[in-house]
């Protein structure tokens, strides 16, 4: 969790999930609205230990193209918005 996150609910249903990943999803960040294509929110992830889900993270990670205008393969996604 990020440290500006607060938790103002029970999470246990969500730490029982049988799931490798349980996250939210940023809308806002997002150049599509198909739910299939949000971007993970990093403010509120579970993940399973998994050495081969691991693994494909980094091989997505070291392998995908990223582009100053136009973020992760050009979709938009991980794009600075703002200058402070």
């Amino acid at each position: 969790m990020d440290a500006d996150t607060i938790i103002i609910n029970n999470i246990e249903g969500a730490l029982e999930k049988k799931k490798s990943l349980v996250y939210t999803t940023d809308p806002n960040m997002a150049s599509s609205k198909d739910e299939d294509k949000q971007p993970v929110q990093g403010g509120f992830i579970i993940i399973q230990p998994n050495m081969d889900d691991y693994l494909n993270i980094v091989n997505i990670m070291m392998t995908t193209n990223f582009f100053n205008s136009g973020a992760w393969n050009r979709t938009r996604i991980g794009i600075k918005l703002y200058n402070y």
